[in-house]
């Protein structure tokens, strides 16, 4: 009769939930990243009000606007923050 390996019942589980974790860590960093940069502009809508400029090329995703009615902005400027990095991983 043979004897128990413990060894190897330690060794198989941990390659393979090694491969399994590279294999759906890169999947999800893939589809975080795939669809490129958006870009997002803060100013303010024709009406006055405070305002989101949403434009994302890939998706074809160009001048989504959304107004904040009945709001006021005290910053007369737009700013525009474009999201072309991830975020690292851990966050």
């Amino acid at each position: 009769m043979k004897s128990d390996n413990l060894l190897r019942h330690l060794a198989i589980p941990l390659g393979i939930a090694v491969l399994v974790y590279v294999v759906f860590y890169t999947f999800i960093e893939h589809r975080r990243t795939r669809n490129g940069p958006w870009q997002v502009t803060f100013t303010n809508a024709a009406s006055g009000a405070p305002a989101l400029l949403i434009n994302e090329p890939k998706l074809g995703i160009t001048n989504l606007q959304i107004t904040f009615p009945g709001e006021t902005n005290s910053n007369s400027t737009n700013a525009v923050l474009i999201l072309d990095t991830p975020k690292p991983v851990p966050y």
